[in-house]
């Protein structure tokens, strides 16, 4: 059955945009609702598509979403019919994985969602590994991973200030049943559906990965949320884990605006037009873009800074007492 669906912006700004996208596969159950969706992400060359799916099926007793590429696949019409569990969402345009992952979370008819990729493997998709990865009321439990030879990589995402005011992230290999992380390692983990619907999902106007994660992963914190890891999830990349790119650009500055750039009042959190001057100085090439992006973001702060509970000074510095 296909079916065609449309996207229109809803809650803050950059959590979804306004992109069509067409679902192949089963219509969308629910009436019967499984406790847990897998969200299935794709990249790099040429994996067996056939076995990742029959696997999944045969682990999984829930729904299956798998997020195509926007030029579509050749082989999505006869997956679709072989493995009935699986729903193929096929975008109009190409989007960056936050806003791949916020279409995903929206059409999943679970209380969780456990995003991967398809070049990893779950080690532990058990009823009792779901039981205890949801026993802490979080917004996102992330797994342990594994690289391709089965050695636990640093997946902890540690923030701290150096003295300079510079914040720095610092991956750490966990050493304990749940630890809490500054934000999922690369997008993967067990989202609690409402949760994550709640805090608007990730900034889709952010596209460079580690930028959109930070963002999202710094202001669910400062919007007292959390992100633990749960050594009862457990995954193994398939090949070489992916590397980010941490170049400061436009993407930094809505990530600072909307994070260490706020400023905390009796009220939330504001954001001064003192720091509009500080990006326009920093980019004076993108002065009109980011103009109308700072004027929706100082908007947007009227009606959500209330969310903000804790500046990132005192939420690091908390994590550092804690550690």
């Amino acid at each position: 059955m296909n079916t065609i669906h449309s996207i229109s912006k809803s809650g803050a700004p950059g959590s979804v945009t306004d992109t069509g996208y067409t679902v192949v596969g089963s219509s969308r159950d629910t009436d019967i609702r499984k406790p847990m969706s897998i969200l299935l992400l794709h990249r790099g060359g040429r994996i067996d598509r056939e076995g990742l799916f029959r696997e999944l099926s045969e682990r999984h007793d829930g729904e299956i979403i798998s997020i195509e590429a926007a030029e579509g696949s050749y082989d999505v019409e006869r997956l679709a019919q072989r493995h009935g569990k699986v729903r193929f969402i096929l975008p109009s345009r190409a989007m960056n994985i936050g806003a791949q992952i916020n279409i995903g979370v929206r059409e999943c008819s679970s209380d969780y969602v456990y995003v991967i990729w398809n070049d990893m493997r779950p080690i532990e998709l058990s009823e009792r590994a779901l039981t205890r990865a949801t026993a802490e009321d979080v917004l996102c439990s992330a797994p342990y991973i594994r690289n391709e030879r089965s050695q636990v990589i640093p997946t902890v995402m540690t923030p701290a200030f150096e003295k300079s005011g510079t914040l720095r992230v610092l991956p750490q290999t966990p050493n304990s049943e749940s630890v809490q992380s500054l934000y999922p390692y690369d997008y993967v983990g067990l989202y609690q559906t409402r949760r994550y619907l709640d805090v608007f999902g990730y900034d889709a106007r952010i596209q460079r990965p580690y930028w959109q994660k930070l963002e999202f992963g710094l202001r669910c914190w400062m919007w007292n949320e959390k992100i633990r890891l749960s050594s009862a999830l457990r995954v193994a990349y398939t090949g070489t884990p992916p590397s980010d790119d941490t170049t400061p650009d436009e993407d930094y500055l809505r990530f600072y605006w909307k994070t260490l750039g706020v400023r905390m009042t009796s009220n939330g959190a504001a954001l001064s037009s003192r720091r509009l001057i500080g990006g326009l100085l920093r980019t004076p090439g993108a002065a009109p873009a980011l103009i109308r992006s700072f004027r929706e973001l100082r908007r947007e702060f009227r009606r959500y800074g209330s969310r903000y509970k804790r500046s990132s000074l005192k939420l690091i510095s908390e994590w550092e007492a804690d550690a």
